[in-house]
């Protein structure tokens, strides 16, 4: 037995979900993002970005991380230094989701 959940986990999953004013551009930066976070960690295990059918404005980005601990050392750089996240947040209508999740 663990003695709490997160020392149980392993790879997490990080879910950011968000809407853009310009898709192009959301997307664009959101790809870029990520290359950024694989330039500096070898800590990223696959990452999907989508975009909704029928909203195409509403984008999803799935990380999977090989522990919560990168995947939050990288969030922490991405916030301070990332030309990407920046450009995004230019473009970002809203934020409805950005967590880590472990499979139940």
């Amino acid at each position: 037995m663990t003695d709490s959940i997160t020392d149980s986990i392993t790879n997490v999953v990080e879910i950011v979900v968000y809407t853009v004013t310009d898709v192009d551009a959301g997307l664009q930066a959101s790809l870029g993002i990520v290359e950024e976070s694989c330039g500096i960690s070898d800590g990223i295990l696959e990452a999907q970005t989508y975009q909704s059918v029928k909203n195409p404005e509403q984008v999803v980005v799935r990380v999977v991380w090989s522990s919560l601990e990168e995947a939050e050392r990288v969030a922490s750089w991405v916030f301070e230094h990332s030309p990407s996240y920046k450009a995004l947040g230019e473009v970002t209508k809203d934020q409805m989701l950005f967590d880590h999740f472990r499979e139940a």
